[in-house]
């Protein structure tokens, strides 16, 4: 089985309202961004700032890694891959009736990144869409919306990381029974 959690979609920014620019700027990250870890600029800028309700020593154990040169080299790595693997993953040819489970946040930065209030609503309704396209790659799928949450906080904040935790449940569950998942 396989669980999304606020995965991309392949098509994301063509599709996304507002992101067109957004696959420029990760290409130039992916480039400048060795650069700039390697000279400690990252860890200067605060472009990566946690999430503001983990626990103490969470966030801890979160600051001490999230600015380490390896873990910034892994990251830019995957930007630069990032077009590879959209291409390989809309090529794909579905699950078939492997269970699945997809992982949504409520709110995304589509905001930050629309010219207007109109723009961020078309981008955050076209972004639920491409989440449901991601479940229709299995006849065997749910589509788990958290609601009041973000990309990071489907992980970070206990309430939302508890109900990410139910869907990786069912979906081992459903492979260990060999029942389809519950809707």
């Amino acid at each position: 089985g396989i669980v999304l959690v606020g995965s991309s979609h392949p098509q994301q920014f063509e599709r996304l309202p507002g992101h067109e620019g957004a696959l420029t700027r990760i290409n130039l990250m992916s480039k400048a961004g060795p650069l700039l870890a390697a000279m400690g600029v990252i860890r200067l800028s605060g472009i990566f700032p946690l999430p503001p309700d983990l626990p103490p020593r969470q966030h801890e154990r979160a600051e001490n890694l999230i600015y380490q040169t390896p873990h910034l080299m892994a990251a830019f790595k995957e930007f630069g891959a990032l077009l590879e693997t959209m291409e390989q993953a809309h090529n794909s040819r579905g699950l078939g009736e492997k269970p699945l489970a997809v992982v949504s946040a409520s709110e995304h930065e589509g905001g930050a990144m629309a010219d207007s209030e109109a723009e961020a609503r078309r981008s955050e309704r076209a972004w639920q869409e491409l989440q449901e396209e991601l479940a229709d790659l299995s006849s065997n799928s749910t589509h788990r919306l958290i609601e009041e949450s973000d990309h990071l906080s489907v992980v970070t904040n206990r309430r939302d990381a508890q109900q990410t935790s139910e869907e990786i449940l069912k979906v081992v569950d459903a492979v260990r029974s060999g029942q389809p998942l519950e809707q």
